[in-house]
């Protein structure tokens, strides 16, 4: 299973639709998901040309959280932070 947190949206859609776009668009509709679904397409392109079959899931409202603040460092038990989140996640 991968994980991918889109950490930057805002940042994404300054850059692709302009100023404007960043600052008035959370009124208008749903930037998160709308650079969600653009990374899905590009991740299924990618997986397309290289014969890989697997299956895309976006899920609204997970909140992943870090109980380190560098979450790409191992914790002192060799884990690193976003296997503690989702072993403590529920379901």
């Amino acid at each position: 299973m991968i994980i991918i947190e889109i950490k930057n949206v805002a940042e994404i859609v300054r850059r692709e639709r302009g100023f404007l776009a960043a600052r008035l668009g959370p009124y208008f509709a749903d930037l998160e998901a709308e650079v969600e679904r653009s990374v899905i397409l590009e991740i299924q392109a990618a997986f397309a040309r290289r014969g890989v079959d697997a299956s895309i899931v976006s899920m609204r409202g997970v909140k992943l959280r870090y109980p380190d603040p560098d979450p790409a460092a191992p914790s002192d038990n060799g884990r690193y932070p976003l296997e503690d989140a989702l072993e403590d996640a529920p379901g």
